[in-house]
């Protein structure tokens, strides 16, 4: 038997609000009560309490042409500051792209949209193993160019929108900027990366040291997810594309300001370091941070710990930088 790798401890404050929850959370054959949970929990109702924003309901054409079922999306849009001209805010959601919907893991970005004044948009996207990649990415890619083609009318500054996710949405987001960059699309002001699930290997140091987890995710589950996510594709293999494992790619040059935010204490820790390594040695404006004893996806685990709420302020502080305060400035 190998010996145990020394990893870091999790920080005391988050694994004494969260414990051991996330341990054996995505299994084979076992999402149906994880996707029931999630419908129960990750209502509008639920991301919208007490905010300043109200909300709209929209349908995208399915990017599977006329008869496929359309893309819902949710449009915020701030009750108060000035009106139209607005950053935006693209948003998808977690769930290891097997479970989710676009509520979860959704309300920091509400928090970042009123810091901004920004309109907020969040995505539904096709679920795996039944709908494997690219089904969810090209669904995001059609909201993403719907929110530009219809920017006068949501009353969005085309030019300040960012794309963010957490975890899966990460990946999501990630790919979306990708495409954007190397089919001509629409120009990404910023990128936001959450704990994102980048690479499909699991061959770093993180992986070994997180191999089997209690307060984060283990090895198990996140074969669970990119098996499921990558269908007939085979995990590790060397038939992965970066539209599919974002750490795949080896040239992100041309890529937007890139904040890349991840839990020192987790599975994919070193993925998304790797990345903003790969980001910074493109001459990519990269900001990158790991914080201490957090497991993945801790901002929305433990979201009262004090470690939550200075990650989900710098965030937005990064927002507000790149969307409001460096336009303001270029204009001056």
């Amino acid at each position: 038997m190998a010996p145990d790798v020394p990893k870091p401890p999790f920080d005391p404050e988050i694994h004494a609000l969260v414990g051991d929850s996330m341990k054996d959370y995505f299994r084979p054959g076992g999402l149906q009560p994880l996707r029931d949970m999630i419908e129960n929990l990750c209502t509008l109702e639920s991301v919208t309490d007490g905010t300043v924003f109200t909300h709209a309901e929209r349908s995208v054409p399915s990017p599977d042409g006329p008869g496929a079922a359309p893309i819902t999306v949710s449009v915020f849009t701030p009750r108060t500051g000035e009106a139209g001209n607005r950053p935006c805010i693209f948003f998808m959601h977690s769930g290891g792209v097997v479970i989710g919907n676009r509520f979860t893991s959704f309300k920091d970005s509400l928090d970042w949209g009123e810091t901004t004044n920004a309109v907020v948009v969040t995505t539904e996207y096709r679920l795996a193993p039944e709908h494997p990649y690219p089904a969810g990415l090209n669904d995001c890619w059609a909201a993403f160019n719907w929110i530009h083609d219809n920017a006068a009318d949501l009353g969005i500054d085309a030019t300040r929108v960012a794309v963010t996710g957490q975890s899966a949405g990460a990946l999501m987001a990630t790919a979306v900027t990708m495409m954007a960059k190397e089919k001509g699309g629409p120009k990404i002001a910023a990128l936001l990366i959450d704990t994102g699930m980048m690479d499909d290997r699991g061959v770093t140091n993180s992986a070994e040291q997180f191999n089997e987890a209690t307060v984060t995710l283990d090895r198990i589950s996140n074969d669970t997810c990119w098996d499921a996510h990558l269908g007939k594709l085979v995990r590790g293999s060397g038939d992965v594309p970066p539209y599919a494992a974002p750490n795949r790619a080896t040239d992100l040059s041309g890529f937007p300001p890139t904040y890349v935010d991840c839990g020192g204490s987790e599975f994919a820790r070193d993925d998304n370091i790797d990345f903003a390594r790969k980001l910074m040695k493109c001459g990519v404006e990269t900001e990158l941070h790991v914080w201490t004893g957090a497991p993945h996806g801790f901002t929305q685990m433990a979201p009262e710990a004090s470690l939550s709420r200075e990650a989900r302020r710098m965030r937005g502080n990064w927002l507000k930088r790149i969307l409001v305060e460096r336009p303001q400035l270029s204009q001056s």
